[in-house]
């Protein structure tokens, strides 16, 4: 079974809607909070974490989207089109790999970062 958790109901809808199917039976795709998840979701025998603070895309000028505004807390948002072509604003940081380190090394055995030419990715074990 494939489980996919977020916590925005909109981006759950659209990977509804293109009716993944596995080996094992359809995708299913549930709200929820990737720091708590709901025991009812059982075990997993693997997890992929893309796009939050494991792997993610660095802002790279010309390629990436641009940055529309940055708020009084430092957030930084952008301009998106939906495929309705209707915009809507995102928010989008960049963390780099010193943000990484503050928030997980801490709790870490052993870190590894790795720097792409558009991404980054980070690994991390824990005791």
């Amino acid at each position: 079974m494939l489980t996919g958790v977020d916590a925005n109901e909109a981006a759950l809808a659209l990977a509804r809607d293109k009716r993944l199917r596995t080996s094992t039976g359809d995708a299913q795709f549930v709200e929820g909070d990737a720091y708590a998840l709901a025991e009812s979701l059982g075990r997993f025998d693997a997890a992929f974490v893309g796009f939050f603070w494991i792997l993610d895309n660095h802002y790279v000028e010309g390629n990436s989207t641009p940055i529309a505004c940055v708020d009084a807390d430092g957030n930084a948002w952008q301009e998106r089109p939906l495929f309705d072509e209707t915009m809507h604003r995102v928010l989008k940081n960049f963390p780099g790999r010193e943000n990484l380190m503050d928030q997980l090394a801490h709790r870490a055995t052993s870190t590894h970062w790795w720097r792409l030419d558009y991404y980054w990715q980070f690994e991390y074990r824990l005791a």
